[in-house]
């Protein structure tokens, strides 16, 4: 029993991810078939963008919720998770358009709220993996089921039902994973400041980068689900496998690649995006613009996701930002709709080719500012940090002890101070960030790619270690001790 809970609290935040992806792409996906079936192909991407539209309430209703009611509101995430179930079983037995239209709408505002609550939980938990690896695993387990699904159960009423037990699964260990975090030690406990700011200064810029890159996809999709719909391409085939492929290879590059280059990267994947576009409305070949679509679309999401959490962390209202991405993604692709299925439709091929490289020469004036403006806070540093070692607590110094430090290699003192008190790998980087930066502890946490309450976590364990008290005293303890000395 006992390891059946530590497996639950490990896991729970990314299962609860998973399968609210697996509910929710498999809903807009049953809803996309009732419609096409119930009132032609022509009808079916303007309604999606619609539903999914309809679903941004359901994320900003939960940081409203937790606003209201604190963490009392999280027992509402069942009476969600329940009438999401509910609409879903609904869509697959439903034989008129209307119940299809209510169903799909109320159904996935109430996986918004759920799919909010899962978000949070994973933004707040302390993963064995990175963040990008967590959020691009959890994306690819739940393209995949749903891939899976859809091969096994050709029929819409099971598929309506096995897609209901997801939302309320999803629900559940979306529950347990906040109430884990819940657990955590806090700020006080591990000697830091608890702060809860004002947005970070790059949250707007993110957002535009993000919503102009929505429009690109969102042309792309709208473009790819009316030849869904008319039978040219079936896009819950094999060509799906590529989402899920492409959203874990993202997830694990961006817990390598430095965050501030990753905008670049993913305006490059917007630009092989546009050929996509360039060759759809051109007339070649549909599979070949939904393998790129796919390949594009998952490292997006993963990026948009990522970005969100890392940018948000500490940023008020409290479940707001984590899943900030998906509502962006959400309401632009809600308000391009009309635009887009005219312009693929409608308009001439030059016409299509001219708005979409207008779109992707802002995305790069976008992202060429994020970098300029990362570029002078980094500037900013070095100025203060002069040989980029950052301004560390006095130290106990005594002449020694001055002589000693002196002579000694950083790299080599953080080694043998790590191995002299046992500190793990992940306790050895914290304690690095913190003798080496001068950044207050969300910003530490950023650069750790860990949240808040992971690095509160392993600083007190940290100060356990060494038999300190506060965060204070172990940088004291660090900068005076010496590789002879008996601890």
């Amino acid at each position: 029993m006992a390891s059946a809970r530590i497996i639950s609290k490990k896991n729970a935040p990314m299962a609860g991810l998973a399968l609210f992806y697996l509910a929710f792409l498999g809903g807009e996906f049953l809803f996309d078939e009732r419609v096409g079936a119930l009132a032609g192909a022509s009808a079916v991407a303007l309604a999606e963008s619609v539903v999914v539209g309809i679903s941004v309430a359901g994320f900003l209703l939960y940081p409203v919720m937790l606003r209201l009611a604190g963490n009392r509101a999280r027992n509402v995430l069942y009476v969600a998770g329940g009438v999401s179930a509910a609409c879903l079983v609904a869509l697959g037995l439903a034989g008129s358009l209307g119940v299809v239209y209510a169903a799909g709408g109320v159904g996935l505002l109430c996986l918004g709220l759920v799919g909010a609550a899962a978000h949070d939980a994973i933004a707040r938990a302390d993963e064995p993996v990175g963040l990008g690896a967590a959020v691009g695993a959890a994306y690819a387990a739940g393209v995949l089921l749903q891939v899976g699904l859809q091969l096994a159960t050709p029929g819409a009423a099971p598929r309506g039902v096995i897609l209901a037990a997801a939302a309320v699964a999803s629900a559940g260990f979306a529950r347990a994973g906040l109430r884990a975090a819940e657990g955590g030690v806090d700020g006080e406990e591990a000697g830091v400041e608890v702060q809860e700011g004002a947005p970070s200064r790059t949250l707007p810029i993110l957002a535009g980068i993000v919503a102009l890159m929505t429009c690109i996809f969102s042309t792309l999709n709208v473009t790819l689900t009316s030849m869904h719909a008319a039978g040219q391409v079936d896009l819950g085939s094999w060509p799906r496998l590529f989402l899920a492929a492409s959203a874990l290879a993202t997830g694990f590059v961006l817990d390598k690649l430095s965050r501030r280059y990753a905008p670049a990267a993913l305006a490059l994947v917007s630009t092989l995006s546009c050929f996509a576009i360039f060759s759809a409305i051109g007339g070649g070949p549909a599979i070949v613009s939904a393998m790129v679509f796919y390949l594009g679309s998952g490292a997006f999401v993963v990026f948009f996701t990522a970005a969100f959490i890392i940018a948000g962390r500490g940023c008020a209202p409290a479940g707001l930002w984590p899943s900030m991405g998906r509502v962006v993604n959400n309401v632009v692709s809600l308000a391009v709709a009309v635009p887009a299925l005219v312009l693929v439709t409608q308009a001439n091929g030059l016409a299509t080719s001219a708005v979409v490289l207008v779109v992707l020469a802002a995305i790069y004036v976008l992202v060429f500012l994020g970098l300029e403006r990362g570029s002078a806070a980094t500037e900013g540093s070095a100025a203060d940090l002069g040989s980029g070692s950052a301004p560390a607590p006095a130290p106990l110094d005594t002449p020694a002890d001055s002589q000693t430090s002196a002579s000694l290699d950083p790299a080599q003192k953080l080694s043998a101070f790590v191995e002299a008190f046992g500190l793990t790998d992940r306790e050895a980087e914290v304690l690095g960030a913190l003798t080496t930066s001068d950044a207050n502890m969300q910003e530490l946490a950023q650069e750790l790619y860990i949240s808040r309450s992971a690095l509160y976590r392993h600083i007190s364990s940290i100060c356990k270690r060494l038999g300190v008290e506060n965060r204070q005293a172990l940088l004291l303890r660090y900068f005076a001790w010496e590789p002879d000395a008996r601890d």
